[in-house]
């Protein structure tokens, strides 16, 4: 008999500028296009190989990013974005998750859209939420930064 497996987190919990952001999976087509797309990066650039280490896996991305087209690029960006909400604390009761961005794309807190490094950051870390389980590589994040981070 076989031991029962962990569910994989649904959320991962992040900390940027004294902010937190709950970051969710993104769908599943819009996952599979970015998914393949990062693969067929890496394999046309020589970096994916067999074996899979977090560092060749950042050098895929970075291939990856640096082929897009601007089309490709903001629909990958707006999917990434769609999966991030802020986590805003009102004056009593819970946390309120707030979108980053509307369902047509838009920017829908007005301080994310004015700050590029914030948009990058959350784009990276939904990246890496959304495809680090493919790769089976949970310290995958600690390679682009110390940013906070939980996963539930």
């Amino acid at each position: 008999m076989t031991a029962p497996t962990t569910p994989k987190p649904k959320t991962k919990t992040v900390e940027l500028n004294g902010q937190r952001y709950v970051i969710r999976k993104m769908s599943p087509n819009a996952g599979s296009f970015v998914l393949t797309r990062v693969l067929a990066a890496g394999a046309d650039s020589g970096i994916l190989g067999p074996d899979v280490a977090e560092g060749t896996l950042v050098s895929a991305f970075s291939a990856f990013l640096r082929g897009l087209d601007y089309a490709t690029f903001s629909f990958i960006q707006n999917n990434c974005l769609a999966a991030v909400s802020r986590l805003e604390k009102p004056a009593s009761g819970p946390e309120v998750a707030m979108p980053v961005v509307t369902d047509t794309g838009q920017f829908a807190i007005s301080e994310v859209a004015d700050d590029l490094s914030l948009v990058m950051s959350l784009t990276v870390q939904s990246l890496l939420f959304n495809l680090s389980d493919f790769f089976d590589l949970g310290g995958l994040s600690a390679a682009l930064g110390s940013q906070s981070a939980t996963t539930r």
